[in-house]
């Protein structure tokens, strides 16, 4: 009977490592995203600081709004079908977060991605989204 209980109490202290490992192994992946999306907007600062004016909220608000944005959707980046699906829950999830009306929170992703972009930043996100696309190609049809 003692070793019964020996056994379950070490059988529940591993499977509660194993969770903690887990969640700190999802905290780390989110934490990248987010290191990775405040990699994408370091060199956007002129732009948000101009959409901010613009749109009458606070650049760190802003700024919030689109790390978080962006975190959330990087795996989506070129993914039709999963954008249009998680775009909601995103746009739902960052309105609850910031209190703001979904219609907003949307409106100034949009702006940010689509109405203040160079010429520049058009032709990069075309070549991209070609590598990708090529590489994607060569995945599926290469002999090798």
């Amino acid at each position: 009977m003692k070793r019964v209980f020996q056994i379950i109490f070490l059988f529940g202290i591993y499977s509660c490592n194993s969770k903690k490992e887990k969640e700190l192994t999802q905290k780390e992946k989110q934490q990248s995203l987010y290191n990775i999306a405040e990699i994408e907007l370091s060199n956007q600062k002129e732009k948000i600081a101009l959409l901010s004016f613009i749109k009458k909220i606070q650049y760190d608000t802003l700024y919030l709004i689109l790390k978080d944005y962006y975190a959330q959707t990087w795996n989506y980046s070129y993914k039709e079908d999963s954008v249009v699906i998680n775009c909601s829950d995103v746009i739902n999830s960052i309105s609850k977060k910031y209190n703001f009306p979904k219609a907003k929170v949307a409106n100034l992703i949009f702006n940010f991605k689509y109405e203040m972009q160079t010429k520049q930043d058009i032709i990069d996100e075309f070549q991209e989204k070609q590598q990708y696309e090529e590489e994607q190609y060569q995945e599926e049809y290469d002999p090798r």
